[in-house]
């Protein structure tokens, strides 16, 4: 585990990150993810920003850079089915710089609610779901309406 405090642009945070596996050399941080297709491609295009698989490697780039221990970010890909076929998916330097800003734009916002004691959240009211034209059109179509 990694514990460190970060320098932002508005001020620090204190952040923790826990590799997978550090390779020996000292040259890789390698998360592992098991998924249920290791194509690399529809990894990288699909679930690294929808799951914020980017701010987790961003998390711990900034941790191996706070330590003096750079090291380039990558995911093992494992699937879960047999046989088992495995990919790896590196952090671009470009992803990476976008997880930081990310990650800063969290700490801003950390320190206002800790400033403020104010928490954003959801709305203290009942929303109410409405049937949408397309669930209409999919019950007539099967007959139900």
């Amino acid at each position: 585990s990694m514990l460190w405090q970060t320098p932002t642009i508005h001020g620090s945070a204190w952040c923790r990150g826990r590799a997978d596996w550090l390779s020996d050399d000292g040259k890789f941080d390698v998360d592992l993810k098991t998924v249920d297709s290791a194509d690399p491609v529809a990894f990288a295009s699909r679930q690294v920003y929808s799951n914020n698989y980017d701010i987790q490697a961003g998390l711990r780039w900034l941790g191996h850079r706070a330590l003096a221990k750079q090291r380039d970010m990558l995911w093992l890909l494992v699937e879960i089915e047999a046989p088992y076929a495995c990919s790896l998916v590196g952090a671009s330097d470009e992803l990476l710089e976008l997880a930081v800003r990310k990650i800063d734009h969290a700490a801003r916002i950390w320190r206002q609610c800790l400033n403020t004691k104010t928490w954003p959240g959801y709305p203290s009211t009942t929303q109410w779901a409405q049937a949408t034209t397309g669930a209409a059109w999919d019950a007539e179509a099967r007959g139900i309406v």
